[in-house]
């Protein structure tokens, strides 16, 4: 008999959290938290309100990032702290590659910018063809134009504020990984994807 995945997941990297219940890859409830904008307030109620359909999740999955240094880390924590309980696999999501999967036309490359500081923004570069999407460019920091150099002419440009990272596409990307065999994250070692300092450092920087 086939194995359900039931996989719960959490997204608090951006202006509004997310929380989204699928099964075997099929989102069976979602819902976004845009008065939360920090999305710690968000979560609890979000995970209550999913485990109340009566699917017992199998896996966790969780925006990891790049994008507001405490939204990240709310979400990150939270993930830990309920896979960590229900002795469930972690699977982080870089919000990049969510959004690559989700907005993904046939196999062109997919370039993916969100809003870092000023002069460059998080870049990525993907290809949908391969599930899960195929890494061309890992999110980094870099300026708009070279991130254009690096997707090319024909990629398929996707913009955070235009767009925004959902739970249901983290938890479509995970489900990915876990359909390839991936190993989950190792649960307390794992941290956000920051890629730089958060404003306050950067302020005292040197």
């Amino acid at each position: 008999m086939k194995t359900e995945h039931v996989i719960l997941a959490i997204e608090t990297s951006g202006d509004v959290a997310s929380v989204a219940l699928l099964v075997d890859g099929v989102v069976v409830w979602s819902r976004e938290f845009p008065e939360a904008v920090k999305g710690g307030a968000a979560v609890a109620p979000g995970v209550a309100e999913a485990l109340a359909l009566g699917h017992v999740p199998t896996a966790v999955a969780v925006g990891a990032g790049p994008g507001s240094y405490t939204g990240a880390r709310i979400g990150m924590t939270w993930a830990k702290v309920f896979a960590f309980a229900r002795g469930l696999p972690l699977y982080p999501v870089p919000g990049p590659e969510a959004l690559a999967r989700a907005h993904a036309d046939g196999s062109r490359r997919v370039a993916v910018s969100i809003p870092a500081h000023t002069g460059v923004v998080y870049a990525a570069v993907y290809d949908p063809s391969t599930s899960p999407p195929g890494v061309i460019v890992a999110p980094c920091l870099l300026s708009a134009s070279a991130l254009d150099e690096a997707a090319g002419p024909d990629a398929v440009r996707i913009a955070v504020p235009t767009v925004r990272v959902a739970a249901a596409f983290v938890g479509r990307v995970a489900y990915e990984h876990i359909s390839a065999g991936r190993a989950p994250a190792s649960g307390d070692a794992e941290e956000p994807l920051y890629l730089q300092a958060s404003a306050p450092e950067r302020k005292i920087a040197p």
